[in-house]
């Protein structure tokens, strides 16, 4: 398919996704630090957590490719034939032996992600506390797709009364529809999304939802869906969160994100995105002769006036 026609695509593999040049959520969020940093944005490297997020992911929503995916790396540095250079015995992995067996083994098994046990096995602890999740095991055993890809076309008037087209994509976890999304939405919403998402802190998620703006991710994605579902008629679209801590005990918690905000965030940025294309103009965060932005909470308050009663200033 053309990059950028519009549709809703199953199947679609992470690299041809990533591929398709669009607005996506991640970047829409990166407008309010500034057009430039929209203009400039480079994916993330892979880090740690990233990398064992889709570990987590493949193992909740795609368990039947997780050996067709990843292969888990044998502890060489254990072995006693790994020796620093002078023969003694060692468990470190800059050894010649070491380098020497993972590529080995890496070459064996070509195409695959080769991870550490630990990995493998703190994915597989996620999933299974999700199961045992009542709210995430229902959503996680709904029938439904999984990695649903949706391109399509958004066109807003700048204010130079200028028509601005571009496309817009995103990639949900899974889509339930049908009796399915009805059933587990109280007949309230014939489609429900479902992000999952990996964290340190359960306790914490509800501040990371608000740093990392997932109220606006999802928002994204049910606005993405209903361009291409069309708007005749009535049509419900819910989404929800599930969230797996990654280390033991591993609590798990499966809701709704309240996206007030972001239904108004969301069309603002939108606009602001047509507005830099339409005028060619990606400014920074500053520009010569700004003062600092800072925060309301460090900013002087201004004095109250006194109060008096009678001409004689009243004590507080």
């Amino acid at each position: 398919m053309p990059k950028t026609e519009p549709g809703i695509y199953y199947n679609l593999p992470m690299s041809e996704y990533l591929d398709i040049e669009a607005a996506n959520a991640t970047r829409l969020k990166l407008l309010d630090r500034s057009p430039a940093h929209y203009r400039e944005f480079t994916p993330r490297k892979a880090t740690a957590s990233l990398t064992f997020g889709s570990i987590c992911h493949t193992a909740l929503l795609e368990q039947s490719e997780f050996n067709d995916r990843y292969v888990v790396l044998p502890a060489y540095e254990q072995d006693e034939e790994n020796q620093t250079a002078t023969g003694k015995p060692t468990t470190s992995k800059n050894t010649k032996y070491y380098r020497g067996k993972l590529a080995e083994f890496q070459q064996k098994h070509d195409g695959k992600e080769v991870i550490s046990a630990d990995d493998w096995n703190r994915a597989w602890e996620c999933s299974e506390a999700c199961h045992r999740n009542d709210r995430a095991a229902d959503l996680l055993r709904a029938e439904g797709e999984t990695e649903v890809t949706i391109v399509w076309q958004e066109e807003v008037t700048a204010k130079s009364g200028q028509v601005v087209a571009f496309p817009c994509k995103a990639r949900l976890d899974k889509l339930i529809t049908g009796d399915a999304a009805l059933e587990l939405t109280g007949g309230e919403s014939d489609y429900l999304i479902v992000d999952l998402k990996t964290t340190a802190d359960l306790a914490d998620f509800g501040t990371a939802i608000a740093r990392y703006r997932y109220d606006l991710q999802l928002e994204f994605y049910q606005y993405g869906l209903l361009s291409r579902l069309g708007t005749g008629g009535e049509i419900g679209i819910a989404a929800e969160i599930v969230a797996v801590e990654t280390e033991a005990p591993y609590f798990v918690h499966a809701a709704p994100v309240d996206t007030t905000r972001a239904a108004v965030d969301l069309p603002r940025l939108l606009f602001l995105l047509a507005e830099c294309i339409d005028q060619d103009d990606w400014p920074a965060p500053y520009t010569p002769g700004d003062d600092w932005n800072l925060p309301g909470w460090f900013l002087p308050r201004p004095t109250a006036p006194t109060l008096t009663a009678g001409g004689k200033p009243l004590s507080m």
